[in-house]
């Protein structure tokens, strides 16, 4: 699952986070290789197309919530 995003600022997510065994750090936005099609570089929605007539599109779930900035919980965490 992706519930682990819940830990980290979504600037975080856009700028890279280092984990080990990966070479380049981990982001939310499409890896350089897909050439995929977005509104910025660091869009953590996208969409690409794998195939003649197939188009896939990544939406981006954290972008309109109530976790959408990353880390804690509101209302929870300040008591």
């Amino acid at each position: 699952g992706n519930h682990e995003l819940y830990n980290f600022a979504r600037k975080e997510m856009e700028d890279g986070i280092p984990l080990p065994g990966l070479k380049v750090p981990f982001r939310t936005s499409a890896p350089p290789a897909l050439d995929a099609e977005a509104p910025s570089k660091t869009s953590s929605y996208y969409s690409f197309s794998p195939a003649d007539g197939w188009r896939v599109c990544v939406l981006d779930p954290y972008e309109i919530s109530i976790m959408s900035h990353g880390g804690g919980r509101p209302g929870v965490d300040e008591v």
